[in-house]
Order: C-alpha cells, then structure tokens, then sequence
C-alpha cells in the first residue's frame, strides 16, 4: 500500500510540475521574441489597419500597430497589434496581424472554417474582405 502512495505521490508531483511549465509557457514574454525574424519592408506607412471583423466567429476588434523592440513583438490587450513593418492588408505580401487567444480577443479563431469571411478596415476608411481557403496551426518559432 505504500508503494502505490509513493507512486501516486511522484505521479502528482510531476502533474504539477508539468502545470507550472505550461503557465510559464503562456505567460513567458519571451515566446514573441523572434531573433531570426526579418521583416519584410521597413518603411513606415500612414496607412494602417483599424479593425478587424470576422462575422462568423463574432469577432469585431480594433487593431493597433505596433513595431518590434529590441526583436520582441509588441502586442497589446485591447485588440490584435498589426506588425507596421509588414505590408499593408490586400498588398503583395504577407500582412502580419497578432494577438491572444483570450477568449474575449481572438480566442474564437481556432472555430474558423474554410470560407469565412474576414474584414480589414484601414484607417483611409477603405475595406479590404478576406475569404479563408485554409488553415494551419503553427507555434511561435514557425515566423516564416
């Protein structure tokens, strides 16, 4: 009997163990930090996006652009940060647009289906309508 106490002993040990990792590695700073990341233009636009809307997932929240530091992503609590370095929502290239997975910001966004309609509305008040033709999963060190 005391040999199955120690055993459950170590086993929970190691579940809690294991819990402290994974809250460390969602709360971590660092995780946005991207050394090898380069961007793709470096001019600065005056035109930005202002908001992002996915009707299907309920999903309507303001943008705000932000710059690296130091090679660490900038990220805000209020909405999804938009990388100003990257190119411009419905420009050649790959717009880079970010933010938690809160389930009061972009927590929905793992419910996206294939043909969801995804709204950008720039601060010139032009819009720009994404439809989604695929998805991936990808963690943070995956930047290219």
């Amino acid at each position: 009997m005391q040999k199955i106490a120690r055993i459950l002993i170590v086993i929970g040990f190691l579940f809690s163990f294991y819990g402290i990792l994974l809250v460390w590695q969602r709360n971590n700073p660092q995780r946005l930090t991207f050394s090898h990341y380069q961007a793709v233009s470096t001019r600065e636009s005056a035109v930005v996006p202002i908001r992002i809307r996915v009707v299907d997932l309920d999903i309507d929240l303001p943008v705000v652009a932000v710059n690296m530091k130091d090679n660490k992503w900038q990220t805000t609590d209020d909405g999804v940060s938009y990388l100003k370095s990257s190119p411009i929502p419905g420009e050649k290239g790959n717009a880079i647009l970010y933010g938690h997975n809160w389930p009061s910001l972009l927590g929905k966004l793992n419910q996206a289906q294939t043909g969801n309609k995804i709204e950008i509305t720039l601060n010139d008040k032009t819009k720009h309508l994404f439809v989604v033709h695929s998805l991936a999963v990808v963690s943070p060190d995956q930047s290219h």
